[in-house]
C-alpha cells in the first residue's frame, strides 16, 4: 500500500482501472489494515491457542518453511 501511495502521483497502479482514486483507496487499504490487527489478529491468535492442543498447528514465516511443510505433507500422505 506504501509503495502504491508513493507512487500514485506519478504513475498508475497495475491493474487498476484508469481514473482509480489512489490516494483515497491507499487511506482506505490503511483503515482497514489498522482494524483487522485491532481486532481480527487477536482473535486468530486465541483461536489457534484454543486447538493447539487438540491439532496441530504450523506457524510459517518464510518461504523455506512453506517448502519444508509441503515436503512433510507429502511424506506423510505417501507413508499413509
Amino acid at each position: 500500500m506504501t509503495k502504491r501511495l508513493i507512487k500514485a502521483p506519478f504513475a498508475r497502479a497495475e491493474g487498476w482501472p484508469e481514473d482509480s482514486p489512489m490516494w483515497e483507496s491507499t487511506i482506505n487499504s490503511y483503515k482497514v489494515l489498522w482494524r483487522c490487527h485491532r481486532r481480527l489478529t487477536p482473535r486468530y491468535r486465541q483461536l489457534v491457542a484454543d486447538v493447539a492442543n487438540a491439532k496441530r498447528v504450523h506457524h510459517i514465516k518464510s518461504s523455506a518453511e512453506i517448502a519444508a511443510f509441503l515436503d512433510a505433507v507429502e511424506r506423510e500422505c505417501e507413508g499413509a
